[in-house]
Parts: C-alpha cells; structure tokens; sequence
C-alpha cells in the first residue's frame, strides 16, 4: 500500500507500507524547467531505476 501526498506542486511524498516490517518514505520533484525545485530525484528517475533492479 502507498500513500502520496503533494507538498508543493510538483514535490511529493509517498509512504510504501511493507505489512508488519515498517514503511519507507520518498520524495520526488520536478526540475526548475518544469516549475519543480529539483530537491529529489524526478519522479521517472524512479521509474528507470525500478526497471533496472
């Protein structure tokens, strides 16, 4: 289960529930070209390392 909430307009957090074993929490950004701060990895830097792994 993931919860993600929206701390500006393109910064966000999302908490992934792993059942009994606790949670993890990220946050991603867009970069000033695209009106974000880039104060984290971009949301699709995720997605590439995800395919990755």
């Amino acid at each position: 289960e993931a919860d993600v909430s929206a701390v500006t307009p393109f910064r966000k957090l999302a908490t992934v529930h792993r059942g009994g074993s606790g949670h993890m929490t990220f946050a991603s950004d867009e970069g000033p070209s695209l009106g974000g701060l880039g104060s984290a990895p971009t949301p699709l830097m995720y997605f590439s390392a995800a395919l990755a792994f």
